[in-house]
């Protein structure tokens, strides 16, 4: 360190001493030229004739004579000054001062320049970790590190305040002595050291009479001395860097200044910080309700999954669905709907402790983890909570809406150990809720979760079987109750499954139209039927119509009627032999496509039959305006007509009113005389069931065509069941 000192001292002199040499030979040139510079302006001014006047007549003699003389001048002091060894090139001060200074001046200087040079790289290095978007500890670590470097003392420390409590405060400091030891220690602030130090932006010294608390953390780490300066954000003290100094200690200014950068700096790292966090709080909110997204919520969750596998406890979540939602956003408008799912956030946020999560997660369900339970039945009371909550009116722009929901609940780790998995089993538990007819809760089971998985198998089954052709139609034939005659056949869908055997329709259809394969099953069930129908027609053994079920999904979907016309037209079957049969509730739905099928159907022959009449929503109005042909009777009044317990009266009634309409009338479920004999009393038209056949191949409907005697069969049927 002194060689380097002594190198820095010897350049010094040797630039003092260059410096004067160049002045005393500018002075030795610049004195001459001046004196000729005069002599010209005495001689133009003196009245000579200027046009014999020329460079050489005036300067040429006298110039040569200036510049010699001032060449010697020049050269002289240059001899003298080496001769003296350069002693007054630092001037008088220098010349009377102890040599044994030069050094110490010499080395404060260097030190100065070593000193700017770290906190140089220090400021570098805070902003690039300021501008890679570092949290606030990392941000706070980089600038304890950096400072303990550039600031000449023991300790540093970085006191953040708490935003939510003034007097709250956290203190991270760090030792010249241990380097890489962080401690981090809880401390606290008063109010009126906060606004002490508020006051003085460039810091300043505070003593334990002022606030021992703030300062207990350095003290019991050595510092007696105690230096602040305030962090500011957004015109309040939200952080200090504090140095703590030994007795007899002192900053120098630098150090001071220096202080300063690193407050500054740690404020706008605090700063950009906090609003990155704003941000990113922002993205993980439901613009709605405020409440937290899937996404964010998920993230949270898997962070307290993992949390209670560590700690061995228990947590709940909860599925919440709002039943029957977007009819009352449909009726009351969207952004009425938005406003009642405000209201609604703000409810179950009113059943739910301080550190439970909810979230929405899009439409009207919503999911709540409950981090800390004890049992199961911890989750039991906050979904009751819920649900009663959810019930009480809603005032929505003036008017009262009513709502409920269906809460699905699972436990982890019971009913699921991963996050995924706890998401399917509370999904599954609501859906449970809701089938269940809703406003209730349901708890996952086991068992649910095997019908849920035997569901999915049989729909990749259907699908499955529908590429292989797997799938064959059965005929039930229609006996007209006037002459016992076939008068039509009913189509019905089986499926030849290679494990299940014969699988029959009630068991697929509702899983064909919740997976979206009922319009292929349709359209496969009237191409054979139309087909089949052909080939009786051209064997002469066909009956007076085929009919063929229509699911309400498809009927009233955008392609039914080119799908159904291009079916009529690759087999050739004729309007007015086929026959189609819907449920009554499609009817009430009175949409623009069903409307439109309606009518394309009624336009061209196609037989309407309204099938499981009685078991829905009878109306005579709707009845009198819709363009259908027949009224099916459901098995449900046929199978209990004898039992005199009032459907008698029910089947008479339905049978009066299609009189009273024009309409037709065919009973289905028909197995006894009795019932056959009722109705054929009671004016009904035709009817079907096991009293005459069971519906059959097709094969075996063609030989039944053949061989139909009506006499011999009803009494085979009635002697067989």
């Amino acid at each position: 360190m002194q060689t380097g000192t002594m190198r820095i001292n010897q350049k010094l002199l040797q630039l003092r001493s260059t410096k004067h040499r160049f002045v005393l030979i500018l002075l030795a040139l610049v004195i001459p030229l001046s004196l000729l510079a005069m002599l010209a302006i005495d001689r133009l001014a003196s009245n000579q004739q200027p046009a014999a006047l020329s460079s050489s007549s005036v300067f040429g003699p006298t110039l040569a004579k200036i510049l010699g003389v001032s060449t010697l001048l020049a050269g002289l002091l240059v001899f003298v000054w080496s001769r003296r060894g350069g002693k007054d090139a630092v001037g008088p001060a220098t010349a009377h001062r102890d040599p044994s200074d030069l050094p110490d001046a010499s080395a404060s200087i260097a030190s100065r320049f070593e000193q700017q040079t770290r906190a140089m790289a220090a400021m570098t290095e805070l902003d690039r970790a300021i501008l890679s978007r570092a949290n606030a500890d990392r941000l706070v670590d980089c600038v304890l590190r950096n400072a303990l470097e550039v600031l000449n003392c023991p300790l540093v420390a970085v006191i953040l305040i708490d935003r939510d409590t003034p007097t709250g405060a956290r203190t991270v400091l760090v030792q010249a002595d241990t380097p890489k030891e962080i401690h981090n220690e809880p401390s606290e602030i008063s109010l009126e050291t906060t606004q002490y130090l508020a006051a003085r932006p460039d810091g300043g010294p505070l003593d334990n009479l002022r606030d021992a608390t703030v300062l207990a953390p350095l003290a019991n780490h050595g510092a007696n001395q105690f230096f602040l300066w305030p962090v500011y954000w957004e015109g309040n003290v939200s952080a200090l860097i504090a140095v703590g100094l030994a007795d007899g200690c002192a900053l120098s200014a630098d150090d001071r200044t220096y202080a300063r950068d690193f407050a500054d700096r740690l404020g706008v790292a605090l700063r950009t910080n906090a609003l990155e966090e704003k941000v990113k709080l922002h993205l993980q909110l439901d613009l709605t309700t405020a409440l937290l997204t899937r996404d964010s919520f998920k993230s949270r969750m898997s962070q307290e999954v993992a949390r209670a596998r560590r700690e061995s406890r228990q947590i709940a979540l909860l599925f919440v669905d709002l039943d029957q939602f977007k009819k009352v956003n449909d009726a009351i408008g969207h952004a009425r709907g938005d406003e009642l799912l405000e209201q609604v956030s703000l409810r179950m946020k009113s059943c739910l402790r301080e550190e439970d999560m909810v979230a929405r997660f899009g439409g009207d369900e919503f999911a709540i983890l409950l981090p800390a339970i004890a049992k199961g039945t911890d989750a039991a009371v906050v979904a009751e909570k819920l649900i009663a909550q959810l019930a009480l009116p809603f005032n929505s722009g003036g008017t009262e809406q009513k709502l409920t929901a269906s809460v699905g609940a699972c436990i982890c780790p019971d009913d699921g150990k991963s996050v995924d998995a706890l998401f399917r089993s509370a999904d599954i538990a609501m859906y449970r809720a809701k089938s269940a007819g809703g406003g209730q809760y349901a708890f996952f089971e086991q068992s649910t979760l095997a019908r849920i998985r035997d569901r999915a198998a049989l729909e990749s089954e259907l699908a499955e079987a529908l590429a292989n052709k797997n799938l064959c139609l059965f005929y039930q034939p229609q006996i007209s109750l006037e002459n016992g005659q076939i008068i039509g056949a009913e189509a019905l869908i089986r499926w030849s499954h290679p494990k299940r055997g014969l699988v029959q329709p009630d068991e697929f259809i509702s899983v064909a139209e919740q997976c979206g394969l009922i319009g292929q099953l349709g359209e496969f069930v009237r191409a054979t039927a139309c087909t089949q129908y052909v080939s009786w027609e051209r064997d002469g053994i066909a009956p007076l119509r085929v009919a063929v079920n229509v699911s309400s999904l498809e009927f009233g979907s955008s392609d039914f009627i080119p799908r159904f016309a291009s079916v009529m037209s690759e087999s050739g079957v004729r309007p007015y032999c086929l026959e189609v049969e819907i449920t009554e509730s499609l009817f009430l739905e009175n949409s623009g496509p069903v409307k439109d099928a309606l009518d394309w159907l009624h336009e061209r022959g196609i037989h309407i039959v309204i099938d499981d009449f009685g078991t829905g929503y009878s109306s005579i109005a709707y009845l009198k305006r819709l363009p259908f042909d027949t009224l099916k009777l459901d098995r449900a009044f046929v199978k209990d007509i004898g039992n005199r317990d009032g459907s008698e009266e029910l089947v008479v009634a339905v049978l009066g009113i299609a009189k009273s309409l024009g309409k037709s009338v065919v009973a289905e479920g028909v197995e006894t005389e009795e019932q056959r004999d009722f109705l054929i009393r009671n004016g009904c038209d035709s009817a079907q069931g096991f009293l005459w056949s069971k519906p059959v191949p097709a094969e075996e409907f063609e030989a039944l065509c053949r061989g139909w005697s009506p006499a011999v069969a009803a009494t085979e049927q009635s002697s067989v069941g």
